[in-house]
């Protein structure tokens, strides 16, 4: 009896995981849940629907590959969703304390639920795991943005970027903390660094344009000014 249930497990895996190929994802999400009525604990399966309801908006074309979420763009979700998502992904790891990427998409959950404790810990145990993916180091340092914790933040944007140098949401966040502790010249520098890598991200030449022309009116206020003469002394 065992073995047909797992097998059953499977196949509706497998059924869940074309649909989700296919972009059809009511029908994976469906599927995923069917596979809980056979196993409740099915760590894989709660992560998938974790990251299905995470980033899957309504009719939505398509969900990025885990590898590529970055966190630069997030999509839109409704409190509902949000709430599916942290449920399935609290429980992926408590099924499996030991999957790193469960880790990691439970604390891009709470951090977009400003949550920030929760995914402090849930980033930290993701880098615990497997410290050499540079997106878990990217955002943590997000968090310790968030958290008005600077240093820490470059640190761990460092951390990144000595594992991916070309990861342009690094080189994004990276220039936004420098804009904000008022180094213009290396917020420019980290905004053409990250444009330079994804040329078409409007986002990103946007971030430029504003940090040069703060930089500009930053240079023209500190030239000297002209004497003046007081004809009337």
């Amino acid at each position: 009896r065992m073995a047909a249930v797992r097998s059953l497990s499977e196949l509706w895996f497998q059924i869940g995981h074309t649909h989700e190929l296919r972009g059809k994802y009511q029908e994976a999400k469906e599927a995923y849940s069917t596979v809980l009525t056979y196993d409740p604990r099915h760590a894989k399966v709660l992560q998938k629907l974790g990251w299905l309801y995470y980033h899957v908006a309504p009719g939505a074309a398509r969900a990025p590959p885990l590898s590529e979420s970055t966190g630069l763009e997030d999509p839109a979700a409704t409190a509902q969703q949000d709430q599916a998502a942290m449920a399935y992904l609290e429980r992926a790891v408590a099924s499996d304390g030991t999957d790193h990427q469960a880790w990691y998409l439970l604390g891009k959950c709470c951090t977009r639920q400003k949550q920030y404790q929760k995914g402090f810990r849930a980033y930290e145990q993701a880098v615990l795991l497997n410290g050499k993916e540079p997106v878990y180091w990217c955002s943590l340092g997000i968090l310790y943005y968030y958290n008005s914790q600077y240093h820490e933040a470059l640190d761990t944007y460092a951390r990144a970027l000595q594992l991916k140098p070309d990861l342009c949401e690094t080189w994004h966040n990276l220039g936004v903390l420098y804009e904000n502790c008022h180094q213009l010249n290396d917020a420019a520098d980290a905004y053409r660094t990250a444009v330079s890598l994804a040329p078409g991200n409007k986002t990103l030449r946007a971030r430029l344009e504003a940090a040069q022309q703060r930089k500009r009116g930053q240079q023209l206020a500190q030239i000297p000014t002209a004497p003046s003469y007081n004809f009337a002394s």
